[in-house]
Order: structure tokens, then C-alpha cells, then sequence
């Protein structure tokens, strides 16, 4: 009787050990083969694109305030009612930030990361010409903002970027854009 169950757990034990699985075999398991690896930069600056001017949300923001404050556009309704009388509308005003950090300037700056390798210096110039485009808005409308350090969460866990003044934003762009044309 003192055998068997000295011998169940042990035998119970070497079952277990026998019939798992290998690390390799857990990972193929886990591992979805119609699903890419990693994200193609050409994509990632669609996707930006998409985020800026192909959302209608982000073409409301130009129309209805921006356009106003800067006198480009004037006449319809929504375009007078919030910037044409130069109010300040703080839910209007944020919404390049909330809409631009976390989309388009996030997918700029992976698309950049990711594009660093041989034979994707054109998308990879791209990406940095635009990058410097959408910073340009920012910048222009808010001042102070995060540019050196801004989308680099992932890449580099800067969580709380620090904010770069207009100045050393603007002085930036200058040796981008000349980076980004191999000038």
C-alpha cells in the first residue's frame, strides 16, 4: 500500500515532464502565420497620411478653426461661428494634439525607426519630410511642444517626452529636411 502512493505521484510527476511542451513548440503554437512580423514603413506613412488628411475629423479641425484664425477660409457657417470670430475654443483648439501625437506623428516616427536599413532611404526620407510637416503644425498652432523625443514610447520608453522650444523645433527641421534629401 506504501508504494502505490509514493509510486502515483512520482509516475503522475514523469508524465507530466514527459508530455510537455518544448519552448519552440509553444511558440509556433502561439505564433499566427497570416499575421506580418512587423509593420512595412511605405504603410506606415499611408497610414499618416490617412490620419491627417483622410480623416474627416482632421479636415473639421482646418475647416471650422484654423482655416478661420489664419484667414484662409471664411463664409460657411461652422467656419465663422468657431474661428472667424477668434474665440478661443480649448475642444476645438486640442484637437490636433490628441489627433496627431498619437496617430500620425506615432506611425512617423516607428516608420522612421523601421526604415533605417539598406534600400529604404526614399521611404525613409519621406517619412522624415512629412514628420517634419505634421511637427511644423503642431508647433505653429501650439508653441513648445515635443519634438525630439515625441513617439519615441516604444522605440525607446520615453514616456514623457521633454518639450523642445519653437526654436530648437524650427532649427531641427533645417538639418531634417537636409538629412532626409542627403544634402
Amino acid at each position: 500500500m506504501k508504494l502505490h502512493k509514493i509510486f502515483t505521484p512520482v509516475l503522475a510527476a514523469l508524465a507530466l515532464i514527459a508530455g510537455s511542451c518544448s519552448d519552440s513548440y509553444m511558440e509556433d503554437l502561439n505564433t499566427d502565420p497570416s499575421k506580418a512580423n512587423g509593420i512595412d514603413p511605405n504603410a506606415q506613412l499611408t497610414t499618416a497620411q490617412l490620419q491627417t488628411y483622410g480623416d474627416l475629423g482632421m479636415v473639421e479641425i482646418y475647416r471650422n478653426y484654423h482655416y478661420a484664425f489664419s484667414q484662409m477660409l471664411m463664409g460657411c457657417w461652422n467656419t465663422t461661428n468657431y474661428g472667424g470670430r477668434h474665440t478661443i475654443d480649448n475642444n476645438e483648439m486640442c484637437r490636433i494634439w490628441t489627433s496627431l501625437y498619437p496617430n500620425a506623428i506615432k506611425n512617423l516616427t516607428d516608420g522612421i525607426h523601421n526604415s533605417e536599413e539598406e534600400g529604404m532611404t526614399n521611404v525613409n526620407a519621406a517619412l522624415r519630410i512629412y514628420r517634419v510637416y505634421m511637427m511644423s503644425l503642431i508647433t505653429d498652432v501650439y508653441g513648445d511642444a515635443p519634438f525630439s523625443e515625441a513617439g519615441l514610447g516604444y522605440i525607446a520608453e520615453k514616456f514623457n517626452p521633454r518639450y523642445d522650444t519653437q526654436e530648437e523645433i524650427y532649427a531641427a527641421f533645417f538639418n531634417e529636411l537636409t538629412d532626409a534629401c542627403g544634402a
